[in-house]
């Protein structure tokens, strides 16, 4: 009988032992890494960039065209299904050529 119990307190020493092993840290998430997104607009007519009051262009036509304002109305702008804006403004006089950042 002594043996027994001398076998079960070495079986559930062994037990708390082994047991007792440091359980596998769990770090921290990696953060989701969100796509970027940039869209950029370089307007061209006729194939020479648009300036604005400054270049002079000449239609089919014979019209002689020099833009002065040059604005943009974009809406619903999607990447792969996911929504990016629900709308949103080029204004070329603001001398940037990002739409959405």
């Amino acid at each position: 009988m002594m043996k027994l119990v001398q076998k079960s307190v070495f079986l559930v020493c062994l037990l708390a032992i082994t047991s007792c092993k440091d359980k596998p840290t769990i770090d921290d998430p990696e953060e989701t890494k969100v796509p970027q997104v940039k869209i950029i607009l370089d307007p061209v007519y006729d194939q020479t960039p648009l300036v604005l009051d400054q270049t002079i262009f000449e239609t089919d036509e014979g019209y002689r065209l020099k833009f002065r304002e040059f604005k943009i109305y974009f809406t619903d702008l999607n990447n792969q299904g996911e929504q990016l804006a629900d709308a949103a403004l080029y204004n070329l006089s603001n001398s940037n050529s990002v739409l959405l950042k």
